[in-house]
C-alpha cells in the first residue's frame, strides 16, 4: 500500500494467522500480529502514524547498517587504509548504526514476490556512503513459515573490501498494549559478555556473566535484573552485547522472551556471534521508557577495531549471509 512521501507498507501472512507489516523505509517491521485466544495481539512497538517514522530517533523495527552498533570515534582501518565515518552528534563520540543516514533511513525497494508469506527488499549504498568503502548491495528477506516462525535473512555483496553488520532493531512487547516490559522474563544463551566503557563501547575484554547482573542463563524477570543492575552499576537499563554460546553449524537458540502472563513466548535463533539486549530505557513520547525490549542478533560492536572479535569484514567475491529466526509459542 502506497502512502505520501514514498512510504509504502506491505503485509505478509501465514496460514496459521500470523501477519507481519513491513515498511519500505529502513525495511522495517512495523507490526507482528499473532492469533491469540483474545484476538490478534501486536507484539512490537510501532508509531500511530507512518509520518512519524521519518523522524524516528529509536530505529523502531528498522534494519540498521551498514554497521549496526558502535565504531570507536567513527574510525577504522582496513587493508592499510583508514576510514572516517559520518557520525550523529546525538549518538555520542562514536559512529552508531551506520551513520546519520544509514540503511535504516533509506527507502528499500521491494522485489516482486508471488507468495503471500514472504517479502524481499533491497537497497544500494554507493562507495563512500556515510564514509563506508565499496558499492554495497544489500537484501533482506522476511518469510513466515507455518505454523509459528518468522525467518529474517540478510545478504549483501561489495565491490571493495568493507565492513558490515546488518541488524533488525525490533522492540518487542509480548503483552501488547502494556507499557512496561519489566514483568517479561528473559533468558540469554551466553556465558560471557563484552565489557564496555561509559560510552557503551567495548573495551576488548570479554568477561563471564557469572556473579553479575548480566547473568541471564536462567530465565529471569527483567524488573529484578534491572534493579540488580541499577544497584550495582547505577545504570538504568541494559544496552549490552552478549557472546552467544554457539552450538554446531547452523542456528543457535540465542534468547527466549516470555510475556508477563506467560501466555506468549518468543524464541530467537541465529547464526550470529552476538546478541544485544536493549531494554528501551531511552524511549520517550509517544512511548514510555521500558515499553519494549530489543534482542538484536549481530556481529560485535566495534569489531573492526578489535582483532580478537569475530570478523565483520566483507570482501569482493564473497556474499554476506546471516539468518535470524523468530519462533512464537502461544497458549
Amino acid at each position: 500500500m502506497k502512502h505520501k512521501s514514498n512510504l509504502e507498507t506491505h503485509e505478509i501472512k501465514s496460514e496459521s494467522g500470523i501477519s507481519v507489516e513491513l515498511l519500505n523505509l529502513g525495511a522495517r517491521i512495523s507490526s507482528i500480529k499473532l492469533p491469540t485466544l483474545n484476538g490478534h495481539r501486536d507484539i512490537v512497538l510501532s508509531y500511530p502514524n507512518l509520518s512519524a517514522y521519518q523522524i524516528d530517533p529509536y530505529y523502531l523495527g528498522a534494519i540498521c547498517g551498514r554497521y549496526a552498533g558502535r565504531i570507536r570515534n567513527g574510525r577504522f582501518a582496513l587493508n592499510g587504509r583508514s576510514f572516517s565515518l559520518d557520525r550523529d552528534a546525538s549518538a555520542g563520540p562514536h559512529a552508531l548504526h551506520g551513520g546519520p543516514i544509514g540503511l535504516s533511513k533509506k527507502i528499500w525497494k521491494r522485489i516482486k514476490e508471488d507468495s503471500i508469506n514472504k517479502a524481499n527488499l533491497k537497497v544500494f549504498s554507493p562507495d563512500g556512503d556515510q564514509g563506508f568503502p565499496g558499492n554495497l548491495s544489500a537484501k533482506v528477506k522476511y518469510e513466515l513459515v507455518d505454523p509459528d516462525r518468522l525467518l529474517i535473512d540478510f545478504s549483501a555483496t561489495t565491490d571493495s573490501p568493507s565492513i558490515i553488520n546488518l541488524v533488525s532493531h525490533v522492540y518487542f512487547n509480548l503483552d501488547g498494549k502494556v507499557t512496561n516490559i519489566s514483568n517479561h522474563s528473559v533468558q540469554i544463551n551466553a556465558q560471557e559478555y563484552t565489557v564496555q566503557d561509559e560510552t557503551l563501547l567495548p573495551t576488548g575484554e570479554i568477561r563471564l556473566v557469572e556473579g553479575t547482573p548480566f547473568d541471564l542463563r536462567e530465565s529471569s524477570m527483567l524488573g529484578r535484573k534491572l534493579e540488580e543492575l541499577r544497584n550495582l552499576t547505577g545504570d538504568h537499563g541494559f544496552d549490552q552485547n552478549y557472546v552467544l554460546k554457539k552450538g554446531e553449524d547452523g542456528l543457535t537458540l540465542a534468547a527466549t522472551l516470555t510475556s508477563a502472563s506467560a501466555d506468549l513466548t518468543l524464541m530467537v535463533y541465529t547464526d550470529q556471534p552476538g546478541l544485544q539486549l536493549y531494554t528501551g530505557q531511552h524511549l520517550a513520547e509517544p512511548f514510555h521508557p521500558f515499553a519494549g525490549v530489543c534482542l538484536e542478533t549481530q556481529a560485535f560492536p566495534d569489531a573492526p577495531n578489535q582483532p580478537s572479535f569475530p570478523s565483520a569484514i566483507l570482501l569482493p567475491g564473497e556474499t554476506y549471509s546471516k539468518r535470524t529466526l523468530l519462533k512464537f509459542k502461544w497458549n
